[in-house]
């Protein structure tokens, strides 16, 4: 453990800053809150950036695209209660995607008892602690720098949301003297011994797989090395997209719902699984025929084996795993990977083409032809974001956000993280008109801000895979549909480019136009058109 000098500290507040600053964060994303006044002033004598959004729960899905597109950690703040529980829904993203983001925020004097403080919410604590994979309440100054430490630390090893609640009393509190730590964190390497008994099972298997899901993004050069050495085809989860390049002979996409590649997954007798918890959508609730020798390597244990039946189960970070096999000299299987794999890309456009969809895969052609290469596409739930998480590919590791916490009207918010982590890099979110109304007045953020990004609004006037789920279990249409502003004027009013396509066949042409005006503010582009969900959608 190192320390750093306390001198300037002279309140909690500047100690929960000064213990931000040394961790290296370099940008919170946030709105001043009564009770958190103390700890903007702090920030505003700091080098940490401040992003204040327009709703809290921005805050939150704002950090999380951070989080997933940096590798660093997201951080947002809060005031208390109204202002903590509206970061909820994107603390709910961070924890369904394994996300490593603090949420700071703010708690009523540290006096027992409840006496009505304005914004005084009891169960705040409790409600919050059951979300996080670590949360602390403080009651010093060097609690409060303490905890940022211990927060840090704890997301490092079991990636996730974690919390620190700052008193008012605490924050203000005298701080002279108040030591800020940063404590090196060793990821754990794979037990040597599991490692020999994986190598006797490649040493033994025909026809190797790997499944690498988001937990493998910050290891894709070691995974690309150890498909490699194997000849495995790699399929990879929604947030794995790009851990294994799009162009790569071993890729083999990420939609487990299509024949082809399930044909692929049947005949692998052996199936190394990297930082992935099988969750329900990838996997066809849980239905994807994994073979009998499945090897899962996370750093959460408890997410071992609770899925699916394993061979072996690893507790170990899966960079330092594919050194470990790397190192051992793993032989090839004996059967042609690279033509596995191409059968399977193959096979998924002839599945979607047999289902008679022609408009949507069209789109998203459009999407790979006009955008570049290293664009982040920020898919909210929607149906054109559907169809992308299964058939638009990625070409780098985290060039595909997908909410894998369901969250409708996450993309606008989460865009703006994705902007500051990759400033030299052009984003575009794909959003529902539905999903629009919830989040797309951060639009108004990242204009104020210079976070500018295309987004594609796809206008159908409705929830509309909400309305196919009815339809399709026989029902009528009930809640779903919408009636939407102009679009054209509330983009004049936020000052960013506009432009409405009513045919698809101008998307391309729009989507250049928006590439060469995204610099000067950021463009919305409305898609009015009514789109199919994918079969496997419905």
């Amino acid at each position: 453990m190192s320390t750093e000098s306390t001198t300037g500290i002279r309140t909690g507040a500047q100690a929960l800053v000064a213990a931000l600053e040394v961790h290296g964060v370099e940008v919170i994303f946030g709105i001043p809150g009564q009770h958190a006044l103390g700890l903007w002033q702090a920030l505003s004598e700091s080098s940490i950036r401040c992003v204040v959004v327009r709703h809290e729960q921005a805050a939150a899905f704002a950090a999380a695209g951070y989080a997933r597109t940096s590798g660093g950690v997201g951080v947002c703040i809060t005031s208390t209660g109204p202002g903590a529980f509206n970061a909820f829904a994107g603390m709910g993203e961070a924890d369904a995607s394994s996300l490593r983001l603090l949420h700071i925020t703010t708690q009523i004097p540290s006096e027992p008892g409840e006496r009505g403080w304005m914004h005084e919410t009891v169960g705040q604590s409790a409600a919050f602690a059951a979300v996080t994979r670590h949360h602390a309440r403080p009651r010093t100054p060097a609690g409060l720098a303490a905890a940022v430490d211990e927060a840090l630390v704890a997301i490092a090893t079991r990636p996730g949301p974690a919390m620190v609640e700052a008193y008012t009393d605490v924050l203000a509190a005298p701080a002279d003297g108040v030591e800020v730590r940063v404590t090196p964190v060793s990821l754990p390497a794979p037990d040597p011994a599991a490692v020999a008994r994986v190598m006797h099972l490649l040493a033994g298997a025909r026809a190797p797989m790997i499944f690498a899901g988001g937990g493998s993004r910050a290891a894709a050069d070691q995974v690309v090395q150890l498909a490699e050495a194997l000849d495995a085809p790699v399929v990879t989860s929604y947030n794995g997209k790009g851990v294994m390049p799009s162009g790569h002979v071993l890729h083999a996409g990420s939609s487990c719902e299509e024949a082809s590649v399930q044909a692929l997954i049947r005949n692998a007798d052996l199936c190394l699984a990297l930082g992935t918890r099988f969750a329900e959508e990838y996997t066809c609730r849980w239905a994807v025929p994994f073979p009998d020798a499945l090897v899962q390597i996370d750093l959460d244990a408890s997410r071992l084996g609770r899925n699916y039946p394993l061979r072996e189960g690893i507790v170990a970070d899966v960079g330092l795993f594919c050194d470990a096999l790397l190192a051992a000299s793993p032989a090839a299987g004996r059967r042609d990977g690279q033509a596995d794999a191409r059968a399977a890309m193959a096979g998924r456009s002839a599945d979607v083409a047999a289902q008679g969809f022609t408009l949507e895969p069209q789109l998203l052609g459009v999407l790979e032809r006009s955008l570049p290469e290293r664009t982040i596409v920020v898919a909210d739930m929607t149906i054109l974001g559907y169809w992308a998480v299964l058939y638009l590919d990625a070409s780098r590791p985290g060039g595909f956000v997908y909410p894998m916490s369901g969250a409708l009207g996450s993309g606008v918010p989460t865009a703006l993280g994705t902007v500051v982590a990759n400033p030299d890099d052009l984003t575009l979110v794909i959003v529902g008109d539905g999903g629009f109304l919830m989040g797309g007045h951060e639009l108004v953020t990242a204009r104020h801000t210079g976070l500018h990004s295309i987004t594609l609004l796809v206008n159908d006037q409705s929830y509309g895979v909400l309305k196919h789920y009815q339809l399709a279990a026989g029902g009528r249409p009930v809640g779903v549909d919408l009636e939407s502003p102009d679009f054209g004027k509330l983009a004049d009013g936020y000052g960013i480019a506009y432009r409405r396509v009513d045919d698809p066949s101008q998307l391309a042409d729009a989507l250049v136009w928006a590439c060469g005006r995204v610099r000067d503010g950021g463009v919305l582009i409305e898609l009015a058109v009514e789109l199919r969900p994918p079969g496997q959608a419905v």
